[in-house]
């Protein structure tokens, strides 16, 4: 018996978001973004609640809040330039 599922290649992925325009995209982006606000709330709460070192406190969630805004950045630079 052989598998006759959806295959997303990348042609069939680009021509999908072709047809449907930017709005998909911007749709995606918006639902990650969200998740990304809610797993932020999460891990700073615990953090702040159960950290032991202020410092390394202050240093984790630098590090998360930097390198989750230029994900962020390269993700919406990458739909503009859809």
């Amino acid at each position: 018996m052989e598998f006759q599922g959806l295959i997303l290649d990348s042609a069939t992925l680009n021509s999908f978001f072709v047809t449907q325009g930017g709005a998909t995209l911007w749709g995606i982006f918006g639902v990650v973004f969200i998740l990304f606000l809610v797993v932020s709330a999460a891990l700073v709460y615990h953090l702040e609640r159960y950290g032991y070192d202020r410092y390394r406190i202050k240093f984790t969630e630098l590090l998360f809040f930097s390198v989750s805004l230029v994900l962020l950045l390269v993700m919406a630079g990458a739909i503009l330039s859809f």
